[in-house]
This record gives structure tokens, C-alpha cells and sequence, in this order.
């Protein structure tokens, strides 16, 4: 069986729950979080919260994976004015939708699964106060080594707005290359991909 709680050296992941769906809201509408998810930044709060129960069901039938990020209680690192269990932001591996075909989703990511695996694209939000502290790329890292090891998938992908500069040189740091360009409401989007390799880079 795969443990979908995972571990980085400074936070805790569990997958979303019910429960979690205020902190979720609440993190959408803090300023820039969607900045460069203009489909989720035009949302309406009412269509904001459909995508998320959505979102449970794809962990329900196992299709997609959406995690709470929590700061790990044993961290050193974990800022001292904050509790232990406080929530950070959101991380995800999520079916690629193809524009145009909205329903085309693939089939369950279950390693267990007599069909190929779902196209899953890697995502992180995070609350404004821990921008630029490492936390993107310590949790995308996780993400690729549960994606590849756990989940056997043969590529992960990466895919984001064109002018996202940071999104690109963090997927590259972690050996993602750049596969096509796409247009989706009006926006240029890029897709990169990363092919399992012996050794995924470290964590």
C-alpha cells in the first residue's frame, strides 16, 4: 500500500480532507497566490470551492493527489512564532486536461492499475509568508520522489503560465525539460516534463 503522508525535512502533508477546505479558501485569497493560474484566479469564491470538492474526489477514486502542507511539529526550522501544526499552503499531483477536452483526465494514478497512469502535472502553493525560504522546491522535490518511486510513474510533468520565471527555473533545477506550448483562456502555457531516471535528485 502507498503512504500518501509524506515527510520533507521542515513540513508534514496529509492528504485534503473536508476539514481542510477553509484553510484552502482562505489561502486563495490572499493577494498573488493565483497569479499565474489565471483559471483559478478568475474563479468566483462559490467556483472556487466546486474545484475543491472536486479535488476530494479525485483522491476519493484516486485519479489525482492534493496535499495540506503543515510545518513538521519536530522542525527546527519551523518558524518560532507560529504552532507546530500550523498550515503552510497546498501541493498537488493533478491530471492534465488537455485544452479543448476538459474531461480527458487518463486513468486512475494507481500503480496498481492494469492501465498507464494518469498525465499528472506537480503543484505548489504556499502562504505569502513563506515565499522565498525554499519551501517550492524542498516540497516539489518530494512530490517528484513520491511521483517516481512510489507511484512508478514513467514522467511527471510541469505546467504553468509563460511568464511564471520562477515556476520554469525551479522545474529545471530538478531535471524537468521543456516539451510543448499550449494555449489555454488566452494565455500561453507551458509544459515541461521530467522522464524517471535512475537516481530523481535528491531530497
Amino acid at each position: 500500500m502507498i503512504n500518501t503522508t509524506l515527510h520533507t525535512a521542515r513540513t508534514t502533508l496529509t492528504l485534503l480532507t473536508e476539514a481542510d477546505l477553509p484553510a484552502m479558501e482562505a489561502l486563495a485569497r490572499e493577494p498573488d497566490t493565483f497569479k499565474y493560474i489565471k483559471k483559478l484566479r478568475v474563479m468566483s469564491p462559490e467556483q472556487y470551492t466546486q474545484f475543491l470538492h472536486a479535488k476530494l474526489e479525485q483522491i476519493r477514486t484516486g485519479v489525482g493527489y492534493h496535499w495540506a502542507v503543515w510545518l513538521r511539529p519536530d522542525s527546527s526550522l519551523a518558524p518560532s512564532r507560529v504552532s507546530p501544526d500550523q498550515f503552510i499552503g497546498a501541493v498537488n499531483l493533478n491530471p492534465i486536461k488537455r485544452p479543448g477536452n476538459p474531461a480527458a483526465i487518463g486513468s486512475p494514478a494507481n500503480p496498481a492499475s492494469p492501465t498507464a497512469p494518469a498525465r499528472l502535472q506537480i503543484g505548489c502553493q504556499l502562504k505569502r509568508e513563506y515565499w522565498g525560504q525554499g519551501f517550492a522546491s524542498e516540497l516539489t522535490a518530494r512530490l517528484l520522489h513520491f511521483a517516481i518511486h512510489e507511484l512508478r510513474l514513467a514522467a511527471v510533468y510541469g505546467v504553468f503560465e509563460q511568464n511564471n520565471d520562477i515556476s520554469r527555473r525551479l522545474l529545471e533545477k530538478l531535471g524537468f525539460v521543456f516539451e510543448e506550448s499550449l494555449q489555454e483562456q488566452e494565455v500561453i502555457i507551458e509544459v515541461h516534463k521530467y522522464v524517471r531516471k535512475a537516481d530523481p535528485p535528491e531530497i
